[in-house]
Formats: structure tokens, C-alpha cells, sequence
């Protein structure tokens, strides 16, 4: 038996948290792991100081949470059995004090004034937000279509949306994206 820990977040600690539920610290900017920083079996939890703009989120096609008002995390010092036997366990890798939240990459990336999925499909795509924005399609799509359609339909819309690019992603990288992708929408429709 091991013990759990939790946090609340939001207001009432002073906490508004990135969940990043990968390991590829590519699906945010490096920067942003200057704060206090605790590593989980899928991840990371990035501890910022609590932001009221920052509203509770759940994006598991980028594999990226937001924890803010109403929201928890479990946290050092607990552990847990997986169903393998191995132990995991929550550990602090960097033990400074909380940044301010990064509101304008929040404000780009989660804010409904940026635009869904679809409006990312039909409006030029800048290169500055280009691997997020194919992330936001590529999930838009495969969530919307059946998964026999997804070789036929959804990859030929994200492949001639990269074609129309001024600087086009590389087959091989927007296919690395569109297959993670589809690996994750399969594990969520699993029941």
C-alpha cells in the first residue's frame, strides 16, 4: 500500500498547472520548465502561480491539460502500482520557486477567439503556430470522421493543407503527427 498525495488548484492554493500527459517536451516551449516542475509516469506537471484567466481544459489529442479553479493533481511524495507491477511514482525535477503563468501562449493556444479546428482548416495558417495548429485539425478531424475514413478522408484534408502551406511540413513530420494522433483517438474510443 502507498500513500497519495493531492493538491487542489486554482484560487484557493495559488496554482494554475500545465499537465503535460507525454514526455515530448516539444508540445511546449522549453522555457516554460523554469518552475517548479514534478515528473509523473505519463509526464510533467508545471506549477505556475494561479492565473484567474486560465480556465480548467482537457486536450488529449496534444496531450495537454490545464489545472486551474476546480482542478487537482496528485503530487510528491505518492505512488502507485501499475497494472504490471512496476511502481510509479510522482518526484520533483526542479524545486524553484512558481512562474508566472505564461498567459499569452495560453491565450494563442486554448483561448476560442484563436479558432477551432475548423476555422484552422479554412483560414491560412501562420508558421509560427503551424505544428499546433495541424495538431488542432489533425484531432478536429479524426475526432469528427469513422476510423475507416481516416486513411481515405482525413489524411488526404491534412495532406493538402500542408501542400498549401508557404512553408509545408515535411511528409514524414506530418505524418508522425496525424499517426499519434490517430493512436491516441483510438485509445479514447476504446471503452
Amino acid at each position: 500500500k502507498f500513500d497519495q498525495c493531492g493538491v487542489a488548484t486554482g484560487k484557493v492554493s495559488g496554482i494554475t498547472c500545465i499537465d503535460l500527459d507525454t514526455k515530448d517536451k516539444t508540445k511546449i516551449p522549453l522555457e516554460f520548465f523554469n518552475t517548479y516542475v514534478v515528473e509523473s509516469f505519463k509526464g510533467f506537471h508545471l506549477y505556475f502561480k494561479y492565473n484567474p484567466e486560465v480556465k480548467q481544459t482537457q486536450n488529449t489529442i496534444a496531450h495537454i491539460d490545464l489545472r486551474s479553479d476546480g482542478g487537482f493533481l496528485f503530487c510528491p511524495p505518492t505512488k502507485y502500482k501499475m497494472p504490471d507491477g512496476t511502481v510509479a511514482e510522482y518526484r520533483v525535477i526542479n524545486d524553484v520557486p512558481l512562474a508566472d503563468f505564461p498567459i499569452e501562449w495560453y491565450r494563442k493556444i486554448f483561448s476560442q477567439k484563436h479558432g477551432n479546428w475548423k476555422d484552422k482548416l479554412i483560414n491560412p495558417i501562420e508558421n509560427g503556430s503551424r505544428n499546433n495548429d495541424f495538431v488542432s485539425i489533425i484531432g478536429g478531424l479524426l475526432c469528427n470522421f469513422k476510423i475507416e475514413d481516416w486513411e481515405t478522408l482525413a489524411w488526404s484534408v491534412v495532406k493538402d493543407k500542408n501542400s498549401l502551406q508557404e512553408e509545408p511540413l515535411s511528409p514524414q513530420e506530418l505524418r508522425s503527427k496525424f499517426d499519434g494522433i490517430a493512436k491516441s483517438e483510438l485509445k479514447r474510443r476504446q471503452p
